[in-house]
Parts: C-alpha cells; structure tokens; sequence
C-alpha cells in the first residue's frame, strides 16, 4: 500500500503520509483494544464511500469537499480566533483540527506556520494570565509562599509587537508594570544621593515595595541600604548618648562621619555627631598645644578637670594622663623616700635611692616642684655621708670645716650627727689652740706628753701633732745627750779615754 501512495504522489509528501497513516492504526488500535476490554469482539462494516477514487475527500450533506478547501476554511477559522478575545477551549480546538493537515505535502505549510502562530499565541496569552494571576494572588493574600512575578519577565510579556492574539487581561497587567515602573523609578531615586530622603521616606517606600506583588531589581539594594543606615543611626545614638568617661575611640566617630556622607539619607543626629567630633578637635588643639611647651601640673590637672567627663577617648588627652600618672606615682615614690631621712644610718643607700629617683624624676615629661626637693635631698644626704667619714676615720680640719659650712647651708647643721662632727671640730680647734700656747710658750715637757695624749681622742687629723711630736723628740733626745753631764756625783774615777768634752757640752 505504502509502495502504491509513494508513486501516486510526490516523494515529498510521503514523510507526512506515512506519519498520519501511524497515527491512524495507533489509534484504530487503541479502539479496538478497549472494545475488546468493554466485550465487544465483533462489529458491522462500514458502509462504502460514494466516492471512493478520491483520496483526501469528505462527504457532506450528500456532497464532497477537498482536504485544500477544508483547509482554507481552517486558516480563516484560525484567523478569527487571533482577533478575537482570548479562549483556550477555541484554541484547543483548532490545533486539534489542524492535525488532520499537517500529513500532507507543502501545500500545506500555510496550515503549520498558522499552528505555529496559535502555538506561539497560546503559550503568550497562557504566560499573561499565568503572569496576571500571581500578580492578583500576591496582591490579595500577600504570601510570602507565592514567589513574586519579575518585572523584566512582565516586560518580555509587554514587548511582543505585534500582539501575537488579543488578550484583553493584558490591559490590566500593563497597568501593574506601569505601576512597578513607577516604584523602580523612585527606588532608584531613592538610592541616589541628591536629593537626599528621610529614613521615614526608606521606610515607607521598602514597604510599598515589599507588598507591590511585583518584584524590583533594586529593591533588595534598598533593604541592604535601609537596614545599614538604621545600624548606622543606631550607633551614632549609642556614640551620643554614652555617659561613661573614654569610652568611644576618635577612629570609630571618623567612621561613622564617612559613613554618613556616603549614605543618601537624612539623618537627624548627624549634627550632633558633628558637633561632638568638633569637641574632640578642640580637645585635640588644647592638648597639642600642652605637649609643645613646658607641662606645668597645674596647668595640665585644670585641662583633666575640664576635660574630665568627655566620653571620647582622645590620644592626645590620654599621653598627658599617661605622663600624669607617671609623674603622680614618681611623688608618692619620692615622699616615701623622704620620710625621715635624716634618721637613716644608711645614708650611702640614701644617695644611691635619691640619685635613681632625680635620674627618673628628669625624665618626666611634667615639671614637678619635688625635684628641686630631691636635689636638696640628695646634697644633704651627700653632706651626712662625709660626716659619718668624719667620725668614722679622721679627716683634715679644712675637710671638717668645709663640711660644716656646707651643713649650715643646708641647714642641717642642728642635726645630731652634724653636732657630733661639731664637738669634733671644736675639740681639734682647741686642741690646736692649747698646742698653739704650749709651743710659743717654755711649756713643760709632760704638758707635751699630755698634749699628745689628748689628741687620740680627737677624731680628726691635728696640723700641729707633727710639730708636737717632734719638738716632744727633740727634747727628749737632748736630754739623753745631756744626761753624763747632769750626773752629780761620780761613783768612780774616769778614765782617761771617758772624759767628757767641753765641745760637746757646748
């Protein structure tokens, strides 16, 4: 059969022949098999065509049509459904009808490329109503289950020119794109930064956005923004409000004043925020200019005062608390090192902890009066030192007097060591003063022994004892010499040799 169809009719048309020919015995087929199911095995022969020579005729009312005539009348058919008011059951329909036509030859290709336009004016029409009904469902029940229409899915929709059918709920569609436009025009407006809008004006807006069933590309862009500006607001809150003494860094106001700029929305506490960096500026300048001269600590405790309950932590204000402090703790060392000084036996140890605390005590970035205390400390301390060399080993009378003087210049001389190396002093000047008689005059030899005597117990170095001793030697050697001669009687004739000389005598 398919051999005789192949050469009564053009090669070209039998891919579409022997398609349609499938399909008729699938679905003789089918019919048979459920009449089989339903117990019906037999059936009556159909009555004979009256025209059986024409292939691809149809009887109708007792005359026939052509399958060319049947499919001019689908194609005019086809073009009233596209005219007319979208209906699915019309277009089902007419692509059901078309199936009888696409099995022939090319004559036919006006009949598939007006199934491809129902085809493409169906899905179109089908997604504008798919489209249409998320957009009315998110509108009325605002579910955050139904996933929203996307604007540039509406606009694909929207774009098609010409229409491909008439579809009249694409009116209303149109409206909501209008209106999503809109929106999308003032979120970007929004996200501009002139002109600038109020957080009210954010808000309002991303709720408008959230609940307008269709989505906008920026809207996210908005949120991200609204949430960061209300973070941001609610710092620049915090930084105002805090009450506790240094307790916001310099570096986080600066980032909070860049932030700001950068955010294309008015904030209210800007200004405040401003105003509490310009104190930290003013902090900034009083405090460098402290750091340039001589730090004076009265001076630098009246800027603390001032100063003493800002909330920011300023760099500069807290060195000069650090040298503060530092100073602070190097008094409280140095009163305790002061306190009854001049008791102390260990005045060696004295200097050696005064000396370390003036070494510290110039380092200070503080003038402090207690240096110059320290100094005077440390002379006097210095002072008690040679005077215990003095009444631990003999000193010269110079070094003893020189001492002296330098103790009634430090007033220290009234102290009970001082007073010692006084008694001292005024034993060796009298000492020197009895020596000084005893030598001018034809004093007795024991007035000398006696002088020599006296001078141990003197703890100093006597200028005279050289000469006391000596003249004491002298005199003691003069009498050996002149012993033979004193002699008043002699016991025995001398002999010859033993006789005494008048040179030596002499």
């Amino acid at each position: 059969m398919l051999w005789y169809l192949q050469s009564e009719f053009d090669s070209k048309a039998f891919p579409y022949l022997q398609k349609e020919l499938l399909r008729i015995y699938d679905k003789e087929k089918a019919w048979r098999q459920r009449l089989w199911r339903n117990g019906i095995v037999r059936s009556s022969p159909m009555s004979p065509r009256k025209h059986p020579e024409y292939v691809g005729t149809e009887e109708v009312k007792g005359d026939h049509v052509t399958h060319a005539q049947l499919a001019e009348k689908w194609l005019l058919s086809s073009c009233k459904i596209l005219q007319i008011s979208y209906s699915k059951e019309a277009y089902v329909k007419a692509l059901k009808e078309a199936e009888q036509f696409l099995w022939a030859g090319s004559e036919m290709d006006p009949v598939r490329d007006m199934t491809k336009n129902l085809i493409e004016a169906q899905n179109w029409a089908e997604s504008v109503r798919d489209c249409l009904s998320k957009v009315e469902k998110w509108s009325q029940h605002r579910s955050c289950d139904t996933e929203k229409v996307q604007l540039e899915h509406v606009d694909i929709l929207l774009s098609f020119d010409p229409l491909p059918c008439n579809e009249p709920l694409l009116l209303k569609l149109k409206d909501f794109e209008e209106e999503a436009r809109v929106m999308s025009q003032e979120v970007s407006l929004a996200l501009s930064k002139c002109p600038k809008v109020s957080i009210a004006d954010w808000e309002n807006l991303c709720i408008r956005v959230f609940d307008f069933p269709i989505y906008i590309n920026e809207s996210e862009k908005l949120v991200q923004r609204l949430s960061s500006a209300k973070v941001l607001i609610d710092n620049i809150r915090k930084c105002i409000s805090e009450k506790a003494p240094a307790a916001i860094e310099v570096d986080i106001l600066y980032k909070l004043q860049s932030e700001i700029s950068e955010l294309p929305v008015q904030v209210p506490e800007t200004e405040m925020l401003l105003g509490l960096i310009r104190q930290v500026e003013l902090c900034q300048v009083q405090c460098k200019e402290m750091l340039k001269g001589s730090m004076n600590r009265k001076k630098l405790e009246a800027l603390f005062q001032e100063w003493d309950d800002f909330t920011v932590n300023v760099p500069q204000l807290e060195l000069l608390r650090q040298y503060h402090g530092n100073a602070i703790a190097w008094i409280s060392r140095c009163d305790n090192a002061l306190i009854n000084i001049h008791e102390r036996e260990d005045q060696e140890n004295v200097v050696n902890e005064l000396s370390c605390i003036q070494r510290d005590g110039a380092l200070l970035k503080l003038q402090v009066d207690e240096l110059s205390r320290v100094e005077i400390e440390l002379k006097k301390a210095c002072c008690r030192v040679k005077a215990l060399k003095v009444l631990g080993s003999k000193m010269s009378l110079d070094f003893i007097q020189q001492l002296m003087t330098e103790a009634t210049t430090l007033q220290i001389e009234k102290e009970r060591l001082f007073e010692t190396v006084c008694r001292v002093l005024a034993a060796a000047m009298h000492w020197e003063d009895r020596v000084a008689h005893i030598l001018a005059s034809e004093a007795q030899m024991y007035e000398f022994e006696d002088a020599i005597r006296s001078s141990e117990d003197i703890c100093a170095i006597l200028p005279s004892l050289g000469v006391v001793k000596e003249a004491l030697l002298l005199a003691k050697s003069w009498l050996k010499m002149t012993e033979p001669f004193l002699v008043s009687k002699l016991s025995v004739s001398p002999a010859k040799g033993s006789l005494l000389k008048v040179e030596d005598l002499k």
